[in-house]
């Protein structure tokens, strides 16, 4: 989003939201679909 001159406050927001309920292997996995390029939903 800050590519394409976007505000990403609020998607940080999330971010940390997630982050602190959601289990740290999830997150894990979810970072390293979206590094991969494999996660399975529009970012």
């Amino acid at each position: 989003m800050t590519a394409k001159g976007g505000d990403v406050s609020m998607c940080e927001w999330y971010r940390g939201v997630y982050k602190s309920l959601c289990p740290i292997a999830w997150v894990s996995a979810w970072d390293d679909h979206q590094a991969e390029g494999t996660f399975p939903g529009k970012i």
